[in-house]
This record gives structure tokens, sequence and C-alpha cells, in this order.
């Protein structure tokens, strides 16, 4: 793979408006670096008539070694071959280039009448001769091509492959036998994603299996893409290859990675024959039926279903078939078409988790004897949580009015609070208005748990805001349960301010909040600049109820759900980030605006928008968790706030804020708050210290609990900009 490390700067600055660009070595061996000059480099998030942009000016640095002359700019134009073939070895990328337009322009070079005592050096000449040589003497061009391509040097074999891949109008089937085919079974991961990128010009479907022969070999990130694509581009060829039977796959692991990144229906038939004529085992067969699963029908589902009764299935192999079966359900509403009794059968499975699919699965599939089922488990107290929870999940999957009332039932007559709110919270998005009166018991004695718990789901429903706001007309909320549910509602990027408001006054809270007025925004940005310490700035940037180091991240360390603030101080100016920090959906930066979506079930969900297909949207919310919504179950879309919530720094002191808007202007300029160079461990896994945690410690050694066995909680901790761990 390819790996890049960060080199000290070649030129640096302090000047506001230093804004490299782009740099170029020129012919005559200097450095040439392209400044935009501009102290303002966003783009939409800074008025475009801000005054203090610069669009007339800009500079050019060109950089030299103290003490060494310049390179004399050579004279390519009309030079002799044999000086240009010289030139091609000379380390100005300017010249190289040059002297190779030349070379081809004059097509009069026969690499085999040159002397080059180096691979690469031949390599050129064979790349700016190809057009004579071809013609003259093909054997003895192509006889260099198979000889270059076993060099010992990675290099070499590299550039052999990228000269034939460039234009592979003239090579035939026999050179990449003898070339590419190899080089896909090659030590260096380089050289076979080359070779890889090369077998897209044939179009031939049985070279395919050649392709799917790298997973033979270490793979990496770049690999794993490279085959993706290469997978995805060659459909046409192989899809109906498969299809017809012609394409054989003698690897399952072949067939899966094909599968995976095709996502093609027309695979399932021709997968399905696969599967019934191999008697696979282990997670390869798992997840080829998974795919079933995922692109099959009600025929294809139906033939998943009969393998989950098989018998000879060990409990996790039928689990696995059964969740892939959920899936199928819930994410495109498709189920087997025959017979559906075994249902009742898993129901009483010993494995807690079989049962607890079975029926979910039941309910979904409107099965009535497992809905049945799923009421009397319900009621019964004695059934193991899990389960229960599960029954649960299939009387209110099955959104009638009878389930509505009977949810209602169970919570008022359950005598465990944890469960009675875990029956509340599927009441929810089917019955809001007995979700609130249960509710109401619980306002003025839940504990942040609790509230955590039930909170976010109404507030995805979407008259659920406004339902809550009239149930805390009289309560009275302990102080700390009104601030963490404020918070909560201010995570969800959307506007809940009759909420907030309703909450403050439950909780007796002052309303005091930072406003972004002219005069305020003077003062403080007066004091950042004269009071202001990085020092103390990044104390509160770590704070963990600001949940900073939870959304973004320095030199890579930290959350991924907003921008990263690495440069942050370099490109932005001091105004900018203090408004950002009180007034955070005024002006988003690209990219991190929020995505609202009504679902048809009554669900509002909020978050950025990663990826879209035909098939489906995935947001990323404001705890950094994926959420795929069914592009069927869309009602309507908008765009929304900022993650970042409004009011987030309400509760910090003027000193506080005026530390924290330092220290983000301080961030990537040059000093002590520029992530250095230094290859740095910033991400560490703490172990949360609890029961688990101390009995473990005190049985095993450190290698025990290094191991991450099951049961114990880690935290994840990130260093300063320094690269210090704060313990």
């Amino acid at each position: 793979g390819f790996a890049s490390i960060e080199q000290p700067e070649l030129i640096k600055s302090t000047h506001p408006a230093f804004r490299p660009i782009d740099v170029k070595m020129g012919p005559d061996g200097a450095i040439y670096i392209a400044d935009w000059y501009n102290p303002i480099i966003q783009h939409g998030e800074v008025d475009f008539r801000d005054p203090r942009r610069d669009v007339t000016h800009g500079r050019i640095w060109r950089v030299t070694a103290k003490g060494r002359p310049l390179v004399k700019k050579p004279s390519i134009e009309g030079a002799s071959t044999k000086d240009l073939l010289e030139a091609l070895k000379q380390p100005e990328q300017w010249t190289r280039d040059m002297a190779r337009q030349e070379l081809i322009a004059k097509a009069d070079i026969h690499p085999f009448k040159i002397n080059a005592s180096k691979p690469m050096d031949l390599i050129e000449q064979l790349r700016v001769s190809r057009p004579r040589s071809l013609k003259e003497n093909k054997v003895d061009y192509f006889s260099s091509l198979i000889s270059l391509s076993k060099e010992r040097d990675f290099r070499s074999r590299v550039a052999i492959i990228n000269l034939i891949s460039a234009d592979s109008d003239w090579i035939n089937e026999p050179l990449y036998h003898a070339i590419i085919v190899p080089a896909l079974r090659d030590q260096n991961g380089q050289v076979r994603l080359s070779a890889l990128r090369a077998m897209t010009k044939l179009d031939d479907p049985l070279f395919f299996t050649f392709d799917l022969s790298l997973l033979d070999k270490p793979m990496d990130r770049f690999l794993d893409y490279a085959l993706w694509l290469t997978v995805r581009e060659l459909e046409p060829q192989w899809v109906p290859a498969f299809r017809e039977g012609k394409l054989k796959f003698e690897d399952p692991k072949h067939l899966l990675f094909a599968v995976q990144a095709s996502g093609s229906p027309e695979l399932v038939e021709p997968l399905l024959a696969y599967l019934q004529q191999n008697d696979l085992k282990g997670e390869t067969a798992d997840a080829l039926w998974n795919q079933v699963a995922k692109l099959g029908g009600p025929k294809e589902l139906q033939i998943l279903w009969e393998q989950c009764l098989d018998s000879k299935l060990s409990d996790d192999q039928r689990l696995k078939r059964l969740q892939a079966l959920e899936i199928a359900r819930t994410q495109r509403n498709v189920k087997p078409d025959g017979d559906l009794a075994g249902l009742v059968q898993l129901t009483q499975s010993k494995n807690e988790s079989i049962t607890a699919s079975a029926l979910r699965l039941g309910a979904y599939w409107r099965h009535e004897p497992s809905i049945n089922l799923a009421y009397s488990i319900a009621r019964d107290t004695s059934k193991p949580i899990a389960i229960r929870y599960a029954a649960f999940d299939a009387i209110a999957s099955t959104k009638t009015v009878e389930s509505q009332h009977s949810l209602r039932e169970l919570a008022e007559n359950e005598k465990d609070r944890t469960t009675t709110i875990e029956v509340i919270v599927r009441l929810i998005p089917h019955r809001l208005e007995f979700a609130v009166e249960l509710l109401k018991n619980f306002l003025g004695s839940c504990s942040e748990v609790e509230l955590s718990r039930f909170l976010p789901p109404l507030l995805q429903t979407k008259d659920g805001p406004q339902s809550l706001t009239k149930a805390l007309a009289n309560v009275t909320l302990p102080p700390d349960v009104a601030k963490v549910a404020i918070r909560i509602a201010r995570s969800t990027g959307q506007v809940h301010q009759p909420l907030i408001d309703a909450l403050t006054k439950a909780g007796k809270l002052t309303s005091a909040k930072w406003e972004a007025t002219p005069v305020v925004m003077k003062e403080l940005l007066d004091a950042v600049a004269k009071e202001g310490s990085a020092q103390r700035g990044e104390l509160v940037y770590r704070r963990k109820e600001l949940n900073c180091l939870k959304c973004h991240g320095i030199g890579g360390s930290g959350g991924q759900i907003g921008p990263d603030m690495t440069s942050i101080g370099a490109s932005a100016q001091p105004d900018y980030l203090l408004e950002s920090l009180l007034l955070p959906s005024k002006a988003i930066k690209e990219n991190y605006n929020t995505t609202v979506v009504a679902t048809v079930d009554g669900k509002v969900l909020t978050g950025i928008k990663q990826r879209e297909n035909k098939d489906e949207l995935v947001l990323r919310d404001a705890e950094g968790k994926d959420i795929t919504i069914p592009t069927k179950d869309i009602d309507d879309r908008k765009d929304g706030k900022s993650l970042m919530p409004e009011g987030l720094v309400d509760g910090l002191t003027k000193q506080e804020l005026v530390d924290l808007t330092r220290f983000l202007t301080e961030l990537g300029k040059v000093g002590n708050y520029s992530v250095g160079t230094a290859r740095v461990a910033r991400t560490w896994e703490v172990l949360v210290p609890n029961k688990a945690s101390f009995e473990l410690a005190h049985r095993e050694s450190v290698g025990g609990i290094v191991a991450k066995p099951a049961g114990l909680l880690w935290s994840s901790e990130y260093t300063t900009v320094n690269g210090v761990l704060p313990l």
C-alpha cells in the first residue's frame, strides 16, 4: 500500500494572508510556490463581500538551495536523439517531461540501438520508441517488456505494467498472460495494484477470476478499493457470464467479494445455484446466504427460510440467517412466500437470541400463532428480559389498535421501572399520546440514564416535542435532569425552542445566554486578543460536557462528525470562530449541514449525509452513529441546521469563552498549537473503572486486560495538540 509521512515545512509564515496552494519544480531546479495571499479562505462561511477578502494580490515564492548554483536550462527543442535520451535521466521533472515529448515527436528512436545501463532508463526509451518499434520489431519490443517485468526493483515492474495499460489497443492476450497475470501474484502490493487496474482493459470475462486471485495475497485498503472498483467496472462482462454458467468460481471467498461489491439482483439466481451445489460451511457460507437475503425476492427468501429450519445448522448459523431475514423485512419489506409454521418451533429454542429473532419475524410476517405467543411472553415476568423485550418489539411492530392498548396495559402493570420505560419507548412511534401520558409519572423523578433512553426517540417523532412541551406544563424537574434534557434536545440538530423553554421553566434554570450582538462580539474579540489563554482554552475544549472532542478531530484524533480543527486557526478569522460558537448554524461549513428526514411511520431523523443511492440514504447522527433509511420509507426531507447544538457555550463564563476562542485561533499557526510532523499515537482506548474491570484486574495480568475480553467497557481518550495524554 501507500503511506504518507509529513515532512518538515519547506516554507512557513506567521503572516495571516500566507496561503500556499500549489508547488512546482522549475527547469532551473528551484521550487516555485504559488501563494494565494488571502486572509480568508472559507467559501460560503464568511460573507463574499467581506472587505478582508483580497481579490487582487498574490505571490510566487522561489525557493533555492543556499550555496548551490541553479540548474542551467537545457536546450530541448532541436536537440539530438542522444542528448534527449540523456535528458530523460535528469532529476528535474520538467526536463524529463519536455525531453519525452520531443522524442515522441521525433519518432526516430529505436531502443535496441541504444545502450541503457539502468532498467528505468530503458523503460523510458521503450515508452518513447513504441510507435516505431511496434512497426519495425514488435517481437523484440515485447521481449524487452517481458524481461523488464521480472526486474528485482518493484518500481521497474510497476512502470512496465503502467506502460502496457496506458494504451492497451496494441496489447494481445498472450502478453497479458506473460506479464499482467503473474503480476497479480507478485510479492509487492503496488505491483499487484497496477496489474489489477491493467486487467480492466480486457473484455474477456474469463480473465475476471484472475482479478479475484488478488484476495489470496495480503490486502490493504488500497487493494480492497481497487478490486471493488474493478468488479464494478467489469460487471457487464462477468455477471452475464456467471448467470450463463460460463464463469466458475473455485473459491467461495472470491464469489463473496464479487457479489458484495456488485450488489446486482441478477446474481441471486446463480448464487443460489452455487450454494445448493456446494456444501459450504463457515463464515463465508453465512455471508453468501446473507447476500441472498439482501438481494433476493420472496422465492429466494423462502429457500433461505427453509435453511433456518435445517437441523444440521448450528445455533450461530441459524441466528445469522434469521437476522438476515429480519434485515430483508425491515429494509426491503420482503418476506418468504411459503409455509411459515416453523416460526413457532424456533420460538421454543433454548437459544434466547434465536427465540427473540423468531418472535420479531413472526410479527413482521403477520404470523398469527407467533403474534399470540408474543403477547403471552410479554406478560410473563418469569421469562428472560431479552425475550420479553423481543416480545415488546413484536407487539409494537404489528401497529394495530389492539397492540397499542396492550402495550399501555403492560406499562401500567409492570413493576420494574426500567422495563416500563422500555415498553413506553416502543409505544412512542405508534401511539404517542399513550406514551406521553405514561411518561408523566416519570418526568419528576427520572434519572439521567432514563431520560437518555426515552427522550431521543420522542424527539424523533413528528409531534413528540410538542406533546412533551404540553406534558411539562405543571411538572417540576431536578435542575440536573432539566439540563441533560436540554442538552439532548439541542443535540438533535433541530429547533425545539418551546420545549427548551418548558424544560428551563420546569427545572427552574436561569435562561441567561450569550447573544452575538455587535457590542458583545467586539468586547469578546478584544478580550480574546488581549486576555485569552490558549492553554486554558484547550482545557475548556476538552471538557466532556461540551463534546468538542467527540465531534471534531485534531491531527486525526477525535470525532469525525464535524469539520477537522487541525488548522482552523490558520484558516479562519477570530470573529468567524467566535460567531460559530455563539451561532453554530449561521454559517455552516460545506458538507456539514444536516439533512432532516421525515419517514412514512412518523419518525423525524437528523444527521449529516454520508452516502445515498437509489435504495437507501445513510445519515450520521450527533452520536457518530450511521442511520440507514430505506428510500421507500422517506416521506419528506429538507436541509437542517448544524449538528452543533445552539446554546452549547451558554454555560461558560466570559473568561472560559474567551480562552476557548483563543485556543481555536491558535490551532494550525506556527507555534505550540500546530500539529507536529512526529508520528504520535493520538487516540487511546482507556478501560472504564467498574466492578467487572476491577475483578478482572485482580484475577488477570495486564495481558488479560489488553486482550479486551467481553464485558469490559472502554472509552476513547485523545491527546492534547502537542501529543500528551492527560490521565
